[in-house]
């Protein structure tokens, strides 16, 4: 076997990765010794992320979700915009549920920093009218901090990989071998990185699903038929005539004392006049 077989082998093997290569074979490695070699590296690498991990800051990824009652949408989602807008939030998705022209219910999806979440919940319980609440948390300290050794390690494989192909690949079946590995690798790191970014995402923003009810008043959706509608109409000219008959009687007790003096003048100046002509 040549050296630059032999430096790939050794590369596999310090990272771990020899047993998913294609390069490794029974003849290269016995079957009862690399058993024993992964599982004691494989120990290390726990106990080296236990240490980490309880030295590294916690990680929690915070979700929950709430439910609101309220009296007008509009007015209410430009309050929650201008909330978000200030620290940092946004709404990540909306679905909206009309009734008669108008919103009635809606499903949003909010996405703040993590510092903010419990801000944000006090805010709603201030401003309308919780129906219920929840907040979930959980540390994915060890996950975080395995992701982060493996991509790490992934990162150095393909840094000597890329090495050992420019600076010592003696033929075309090394360089093709190589080159499959490195291959392999590149495609590890970018699954890792996506991981990692992922999880860092929902680590430093909080997500919380808020299910809006809007409160209205009821409306009756059935009309009257055509005689429930004469009889209203009927009873609502009774009705006019006599408030009209009312306010008619008032005015007339109203104006009899005045109507009284002005008969009695006028009987005076009839009489007197008839004086006259008599004499």
């Amino acid at each position: 076997m040549n050296r630059t077989a032999l430096s790939l082998i050794a590369i596999l093997s310090a990272t771990g990765c020899l047993s998913s290569s294609p390069m490794a074979s029974d003849a290269m490695m016995p079957a009862d010794e690399p058993v024993a070699y992964r599982s004691a590296e494989t120990a290390e690498q726990d106990g080296a992320s236990d240490d980490v991990s309880q030295a590294t800051e916690r990680k929690i990824i915070r979700t929950g979700s709430v439910s609101i009652l309220i009296d007008h949408y509009g007015p209410f989602e430009d309050e929650l915009g201008d909330w978000l807008l200030a620290h940092g939030g946004q709404i990540t998705s909306e679905n909206l549920s009309h009734s008669a022209g108008e919103v009635s219910w809606s499903a949003l999806t909010l996405r703040v920093p993590a510092a903010d979440l419990d801000p944000l919940t006090s805010w709603l319980e201030e401003t309308v009218e919780v129906t219920s609440l929840s907040i979930h948390s959980e540390d994915v300290t060890r996950t975080w901090v395995d992701l982060s050794a493996r991509l790490d390690n992934a990162r150095h494989t393909e840094a000597r990989l890329l090495s050992l192909l420019e600076a010592e690949a003696e033929s075309l079946t090394d360089v093709l071998a190589v080159e499959r590995e490195l291959s392999r690798v590149r495609g590890d790191v970018e699954s890792m990185e996506a991981q990692k970014r992922s999880l860092d995402g929902r680590i430093a923003m909080s997500t919380l699903s808020l299910s809006v009810t809007v409160q209205a008043p009821y409306e009756s959706t059935v009309s009257a038929s055509f005689s429930d509608r004469i009889t209203a109409a009927l009873t609502g000219s009774l009705e006019t005539m006599g408030e009209t008959g009312e306010a008619a009687l008032l005015a007339g007790v109203a104006a009899s004392p005045w109507l009284m003096v002005l008969g009695g003048g006028l009987w005076g100046i009839s009489s007197l006049r008839r004086r006259r002509v008599a004499a």
